[in-house]
Protein backbone atom coordinates (compact mmCIF):
# COMPACT_ATOMS: atom_id res chain seq x y z
CA UNK A 1 0.00 0.00 0.00
CA UNK A 2 3.09 2.21 0.11
CA UNK A 3 2.87 2.80 -4.02
CA UNK A 4 -0.92 3.98 -3.91
CA UNK A 5 -0.60 5.91 -0.75
CA UNK A 6 2.61 7.74 -1.23
CA UNK A 7 2.89 6.78 -5.86
CA UNK A 8 2.86 10.54 -5.69
CA UNK A 9 5.90 12.81 -5.07
CA UNK A 10 7.93 10.35 -4.08
CA UNK A 11 10.20 9.01 -6.29
CA UNK A 12 10.50 5.12 -7.25
CA UNK A 13 13.44 4.31 -5.10
CA UNK A 14 11.90 5.39 -2.12
CA UNK A 15 8.55 3.29 -2.08
CA UNK A 16 11.27 0.40 -3.00
CA UNK A 17 13.44 0.66 -0.11
CA UNK A 18 9.99 1.54 2.58
CA UNK A 19 8.56 -1.73 0.85
CA UNK A 20 11.73 -3.60 1.17
CA UNK A 21 12.07 -2.21 5.28
CA UNK A 22 8.40 -3.69 5.43
CA UNK A 23 9.24 -7.33 4.21
CA UNK A 24 12.64 -7.29 6.15
CA UNK A 25 10.84 -5.88 9.50
CA UNK A 26 8.86 -8.80 9.08
CA UNK A 27 11.33 -11.60 8.21
CA UNK A 28 14.56 -10.91 9.91
CA UNK A 29 14.02 -11.78 13.16
CA UNK A 30 17.31 -9.20 14.20
CA UNK A 31 16.46 -7.50 16.89
CA UNK A 32 18.65 -5.13 15.81
CA UNK A 33 17.08 -4.71 12.47
CA UNK A 34 13.68 -4.23 13.81
CA UNK A 35 14.87 -1.64 16.47
CA UNK A 36 15.91 0.39 13.26
CA UNK A 37 13.01 0.12 11.27
CA UNK A 38 10.96 0.64 14.10
CA UNK A 39 12.89 3.13 14.91
CA UNK A 40 14.19 5.15 11.37
CA UNK A 41 9.95 5.12 10.40
CA UNK A 42 8.73 6.39 13.90
CA UNK A 43 6.35 3.22 13.59
CA UNK A 44 3.61 3.32 16.47
CA UNK A 45 1.68 0.30 15.91
CA UNK A 46 2.53 -3.11 14.21
CA UNK A 47 -0.18 -5.42 12.88
CA UNK A 48 0.30 -9.35 12.89
CA UNK A 49 -3.01 -10.84 11.32
CA UNK A 50 -3.57 -13.27 8.80
CA UNK A 51 -1.85 -11.87 5.66
CA UNK A 52 1.65 -11.66 7.75
CA UNK A 53 1.08 -15.35 9.16
CA UNK A 54 0.43 -15.94 5.14
CA UNK A 55 2.98 -14.95 3.49
CA UNK A 56 6.17 -14.34 6.26
CA UNK A 57 8.28 -16.83 7.79
CA UNK A 58 6.27 -17.86 11.92
CA UNK A 59 9.93 -18.08 13.13
CA UNK A 60 10.49 -14.49 11.96
CA UNK A 61 7.25 -12.93 12.84
CA UNK A 62 7.42 -14.47 16.06
CA UNK A 63 10.28 -12.63 16.71
CA UNK A 64 9.11 -9.63 15.67
CA UNK A 65 6.28 -9.99 18.13
CA UNK A 66 8.68 -10.70 21.22
CA UNK A 67 10.34 -7.79 20.64
CA UNK A 68 10.94 -5.90 23.27
CA UNK A 69 9.52 -2.84 22.26
CA UNK A 70 5.90 -4.40 21.00
CA UNK A 71 3.46 -4.47 24.10
CA UNK A 72 0.04 -6.16 22.97
CA UNK A 73 -2.24 -3.33 22.82
CA UNK A 74 -5.27 -5.46 21.15
CA UNK A 75 -5.82 -8.92 20.11
CA UNK A 76 -8.82 -11.25 18.50
CA UNK A 77 -9.22 -14.23 16.74
CA UNK A 78 -7.82 -12.56 13.03
CA UNK A 79 -5.34 -9.68 14.42
CA UNK A 80 -2.86 -8.70 16.85
CA UNK A 81 -1.67 -5.32 17.33
CA UNK A 82 1.20 -4.07 19.43
CA UNK A 83 2.12 -0.66 20.18
CA UNK A 84 5.72 0.57 20.36
CA UNK A 85 7.41 1.99 22.86
CA UNK A 86 10.25 3.83 21.17
CA UNK A 87 13.11 4.58 23.80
Amino acid sequence: HQRQQRGIGIAEPEIDRRQADVRRLYTSGDPAVIERILREYNVGYVLIGQTERAYYPENAVQALEQHPQLTLAHENEAVRVYEVTHR
